[in-house]
């Protein structure tokens, strides 16, 4: 379970959620993300790109052992260049490219307005 917990102490989340969660989740899963103040269990946190893989709590421990080994054996300095990298790209717009099942747009995906209906 995950979530943001802090609108329901009157607190605003710190650590950079506000800012971060619309580029990784789109504006409007961030705003129930943030507002709502529930718990996302990791298949729900999965699909809307709030984690990165949801794992059973039976695999987690093999899961994570086999992730580590399998990286450790990698140059470290192509790790540490790829993690440069990672980490200086700027915030994913994951959500502009999110479709449903059937492949249509989201509905969290954001309508752009031509300028003739601004």
């Amino acid at each position: 379970m995950l979530g943001q917990f802090e609108v329901g102490f009157a607190a605003v989340p710190g650590g950079g959620p506000s800012t971060r969660l619309p580029g990784i989740v789109g504006r409007g899963r961030a705003f129930e993300i943030l507002l709502g103040g529930e718990d996302f269990d990791g298949e729900l946190a999965e699909r809307y790109g709030y984690v990165n893989r949801a794992v059973p709590d039976a695999e987690f421990v093999g899961f994570v052992n086999a992730f580590a080994e399998r990286v450790s054996r990698f140059d470290l300095l192509a790790l540490a260049d790829i993690k440069r990298f990672v980490n200086a790209a700027p915030p994913t717009t994951r959500w502009l490219l999110r479709r449903t099942p059937s492949g249509r747009p989201s509905p969290d995906r954001p309508r752009l307005l031509s300028s003739s209906r601004r």
